[in-house]
């Protein structure tokens, strides 16, 4: 996950992974930088479950 290569300061991996991301998936909500900051909290996403 980028957040996760953000918060380790793993910026190599990082920048790999949103090209990777932005090449195959142009429209992605995260690409466009339309994710909001809680769609962003991966570790959080049981709570959509209720």
């Amino acid at each position: 996950s980028v957040s996760a290569y953000d918060y380790m300061d793993l910026t190599d991996l990082k920048e790999d992974t949103l090209r990777i991301l932005k090449t195959n998936y142009p429209q992605n909500p995260m690409v466009l930088g339309k994710v909001s900051e809680d769609e962003r909290v991966w570790w959080k996403f049981w709570e959509s479950l209720y």
